[in-house]
């Protein structure tokens, strides 16, 4: 099945995850992950986002989504380096564990275009400048149609999961 491919090459996932456990404190369930395609930008932030598109008239933007069949000879872009290590300190204390869904422009270069991330919907508002700031400082291998690096208009969800403590020895 086309789509299933197209959604599995798409793993531009975050994984930001507490290096320890949360002591005493339980860890709360982690809230149902969004539908990315159910998720809208209110009308401000598409005012901003197709301003931020049309800043660099050089290069054309590909909008690459898993879940259509029309990307064909576009090659997602994939998440090469940056930080992992985002958990807000008071949600770690809480054991409170959450999503941030996003949509950003990946540049030619593989860098995340500043003024081009939004916030499409967060389980928790304490996620969103962490998740921020992870995207803003990741390196992408760029997007390509055809061989040659474009622009790319990505949507993603980051997770924030805590590892529970290990017991024993």
């Amino acid at each position: 099945m086309r789509t299933a491919r197209l959604r599995d090459s798409f793993s531009v996932l975050i994984a930001l995850a507490a290096v320890s456990g949360c002591g005493s404190v339980p860890i709360q369930p982690m809230p149902p992950l969004p539908d990315l395609r159910r998720l809208e930008l209110s009308p401000a932030d598409s005012e901003r986002l197709v301003a931020a598109v049309k800043a660099d008239r050089t290069d054309s933007l590909a909008c690459f989504d898993p879940m259509r069949d029309d990307t064909v000879g576009v090659t997602p872009p994939v998440r090469i380096r940056g930080s992992t290590d985002a958990y807000p300190p008071p949600a770690r204390k809480r054991g409170v564990q959450g999503w941030v869904a996003l949509t950003y422009i990946i540049g030619t270069d593989g860098t995340v275009e500043p003024n081009s991330v939004f916030v499409l919907g967060a389980s928790d508002t304490a996620f969103v400048d962490p998740a921020r700031f992870v995207i803003l400082n990741s390196l992408f291998a760029p997007g390509r149609r055809n061989g040659k690096p474009i622009r790319t208009l990505a949507r993603q969800v980051a997770e924030f999961r805590l590892k529970k403590p290990k017991v024993g020895l």
